[in-house]
């Protein structure tokens, strides 16, 4: 499956939709790489990867969210969290039990499938409260 950035993905924060792009790129590399077979070399490569992004990003959103007083910052938050205990559960499979097409499947369903989700429903929902603010 590739992972589209769509313009109903867009938040109209240029940083925060530059930011998820370069989530979608990671997630074509992976999936590019499983077409050819060499999936399982780019697993480490990816969950190092979302570990890195997740800290950067979350943490650029959270600041934004905090900076413009955005009423549903805490729920968001919370949806951050369980998503890094996901992807910790991830790395902690990988490093147990090493790369293996499960584990791809599931980078694509718990990861692709929740950002897909996130970025439609709570970070549209912060564009759509800061283009208010800023008339």
């Amino acid at each position: 499956m590739a992972y589209v950035f769509t313009k109903d993905l867009e938040t109209g924060i240029a940083v925060i939709d530059s930011q998820h792009r370069e989530i979608f790129d990671a997630m074509n590399r992976l999936a590019d790489a499983c077409a050819k077979g060499t999936g399982r070399q780019e697993i480490e490569k990816m969950l190092h990867f979302l570990n890195n992004y997740i800290a950067k990003h979350f943490g650029d959103e959270e600041k934004m969210h905090a900076q413009y007083n955005y009423p549903e910052r805490i729920k968001h938050k919370n949806y951050h969290e369980n998503f890094k205990l996901t992807v910790n559960e991830l790395i902690k499979e990988y490093r147990t039990d090493g790369a293996s097409i499960g584990l791809v499947g599931k980078l694509n369903s718990k990861v692709g499938m929740w950002l897909l989700n996130h970025i439609k429903r709570e970070d549209g929902a912060f564009g759509t409260y800061l283009k208010s603010k800023n008339g």
